[in-house]
């Protein structure tokens, strides 16, 4: 989504790159699953916010920093629909309940003789971000 920078005018006079999106349906596709209009998305991977004495300022990310609250914002929604995930099959399986009563040991269909099923789930996010996955 964020791939191209413009030049701006600060404050100073000084050029400095601000980020934009790149032209492309990927802006128009996110924000209508997000359920946001597209420049709001857009402004909110581009721009900050700073509340000052009861005033917004808005300040325009540069080009990494735009990346950076992009990858934020992925990295957000991808634990919130893993804790959905998790919630979900906790869920169901609380709802079978247990009928076995058997000692939570000698258990290996996952139900505990407590009155309740769990599964377990490792997150091993981050070994796909290595140069050489081996």
């Amino acid at each position: 989504m964020v791939a191209a920078a413009a030049a701006a005018e600060g404050a100073a006079g000084a050029t400095t790159e601000a980020a934009c999106i790149a032209p492309g349906d990927a802006l128009a596709t996110a924000a209508e699953l997000l359920g946001v209009g597209a420049a709001s998305l857009a402004r909110a991977v581009t721009s900050r916010t700073i509340h000052v004495n009861g005033i917004d300022i808005i300040k325009p990310l540069l080009p990494h920093e735009a990346v950076d609250a992009r990858d934020a914002l992925a990295k957000a929604l991808y634990a919130t629909a893993f804790d959905w995930l998790v919630a979900r099959i906790n869920a169901a399986l609380d709802a079978g309940g247990s009928s076995s009563g058997a000692d939570d040991s000698s258990n290996s269909g996952g139900c505990s003789s407590r009155g309740g099923c769990q599964i377990n789930i490792l997150d091993i996010f981050g070994f796909e971000v290595f140069e050489s996955n081996r």
